[in-house]
């Protein structure tokens, strides 16, 4: 009797904690504030299918993803870039074989096109950013090695990127210690606004390894038992 009720509280515990420490609790962002909202993902992302006045919806993509070669991004320094697109070199990638996690910021006015608006927020990681993809080819150009085969986005031919505009307000700014993107969008044509930030994966939780090694040391405490009993 014992011996099952161990095993149960601790197959119990085990699932509780792994939960928390590989679910949204490892997850490199932390949780944002308004206007900035983590979502599940959604099943589109094409203009009109999530649409707010205020919201700015963000989803993790992809998540302990190893890069099969190198991924273009518009920035990977800090700064501030504004929408002369002045200030990042074209050719910022990250390297093949690093081991990442994709989040999609998506920014949609719930209003007629010509509707003047800004959306402004910011958001904080718990591991460094990599980089940035905020332009329009290169947004399309991820859709499939980091979009998710659930969302529909909008492809080719769809304005969509942020920053693409000469002389416009956009600025997005990656903060110094590489652990924050601030930006400040305007929405003044209809079309929708959307980036992409790539981040290194989080440590496992401490609490999730102490956990398995809590259920290894009951497996080889049973094994000896086993032992010398047989």
């Amino acid at each position: 009797m014992l011996r099952a009720v161990t095993i149960a509280a601790g197959l119990l515990l085990l699932h509780s904690v792994c939960w928390l420490g590989f679910g949204t609790a490892d997850a490199a962002l932390i949780p944002p504030t308004l206007p900035v909202v983590e979502i599940a993902p959604p099943p589109s992302v094409v203009q009109g299918a999530l649409e707010s006045d205020t919201l700015i919806r963000v989803f993790l993509e992809r998540s302990n993803l190893t890069l099969a070669s190198p991924l273009a991004v518009n920035v990977t320094l800090p700064d501030t870039y504004a929408g002369t697109l002045a200030g990042f070199n074209p050719l910022d990638f990250i390297l093949a074989g690093t081991v990442i996690e994709s989040y999609f910021f998506h920014m949609d006015l719930d209003g007629p096109a010509g509707a003047n608006t800004s959306y402004e927020g910011s958001a904080t990681f718990t591991t460094d950013i990599l980089g940035i993809i905020w332009s329009e080819s290169k947004l399309n150009d991820t859709d499939l090695p980091l979009g998710l085969a659930t969302v529909v986005y909008p492809g080719g031919g769809v304005k969509r990127g942020s920053l693409d505009s000469p002389g416009s307000i956009d600025t997005i700014t990656l903060s110094a210690t590489l652990r924050t993107v601030s930006f400040k969008l305007g929405h003044d044509d209809g079309n929708i606004e959307q980036f992409r930030v790539i981040t290194l994966i989080p440590e496992p939780s401490s609490l999730a390894l102490a956990v398995f090694g809590f259920a290894a040391l009951i497996a080889w405490g049973w094994r000896c038992r086993k032992r010398r009993t047989s």
